[in-house]
């Protein structure tokens, strides 16, 4: 939603991937959350990372009859970005698998594997179209349950630099408490575009949307919440005054959470987190 977690923007190949059981005992999960924070904090000033993810990696959930994607999504403006390699991580000791998925304008593609759950970067490497990269989604899960942290290393085009794009990343930082976190920018003058942000896997239930922003003047974004990946005119609509914030309740009844923010072409930074705790 720059985890654009920014920038972090669907047809897709879905790549399924077999999840390997861990051996090592069980992580502490508070451990896990203070890792995660220590791992965002030390990637915040990369200049070669144009998107972050942080994933609560859980054991495979059983098959279900909806085609689609499990994972979290995020939307790059465009023209898109090129994308050189996922960086992968996690704590706990154990085993965890990671799946990916690229898009560009006319095809996309997936694929990853194991890593050890050993706190250092694992680097996967897509062997496809790796520019005009406008969508990107990731998927991480592990057992016993534990935090992966995702970087999408590559470049962003030369036109497209934007002082908006790291604004919220030591906010997003402290939001430990939340089940998914993105942020990033709405894209330069003249290149702004809605942005997107998709968890396929959060479970049913009654959830909190929090969505901030941030802007050199006043502006309307357009918030829409849907389930899985509805499409935004049949999302519920609301509207956040940007600069600002706002909660927004969603009650879902089936896996699943969406949030499409559209900033009307003016640029900004944006932040959306789910379930943070008061």
């Amino acid at each position: 939603m720059s985890r654009r977690l920014p920038p972090a923007a669907l047809g897709a190949v879905v790549v399924a991937l077999a999840l390997t059981a861990c051996t090592a005992p069980a992580a502490s999960l508070d451990d896990a959350r203070a890792w995660i924070d220590e791992a965002q904090h030390a990637d915040v000033d990369r200049a070669d990372v144009v998107g972050r993810f942080v994933i609560p990696a859980e054991p495979e959930s059983t098959p279900d009859d909806s085609d689609e994607p499990s994972g979290s999504t995020l939307d790059f403006p465009a023209p898109g970005v090129h994308v050189d390699a996922f960086e992968v991580s996690c704590f706990g000791g154990g085993t965890a698998t990671f799946e990916f998925e690229v898009s560009a304008a006319t095809s996309s593609h997936g694929g990853g594997g194991e890593l050890p759950c050993d706190e250092k970067p694992h680097e996967f490497v897509p062997d496809g179209e790796l520019e005009g990269i406008t969508i990107a989604r990731v998927d991480v899960t592990a057992d016993p349950a534990t935090f992966a942290y995702v970087a999408v290393r590559g470049t962003a085009p030369a036109a497209a630099a934007d002082p908006w794009k790291e604004h919220f990343a030591e906010r997003a930082a402290e939001l430990e408490s939340a089940s998914g976190v993105a942020w990033g920018s709405f894209g330069i003058d003249g290149e702004v575009s809605p942005v997107g942000w998709t968890d396929a896997s959060l479970p049913p239930g009654d959830h909190v949307v929090t969505v901030e922003c941030a802007a050199a003047q006043a502006f309307p974004v357009d918030v829409a919440l849907s389930q899985g990946e509805a499409l935004p005119d049949e999302a519920d609509a609301h509207e956040l005054t940007c600069p600002g914030a706002a909660t927004y309740p969603f009650t879902t009844d089936a896996e699943g959470l969406s949030v499409q923010l559209d900033s009307r072409g003016e640029p900004g930074a944006y932040l959306v987190a789910i379930d943070v705790e008061p």
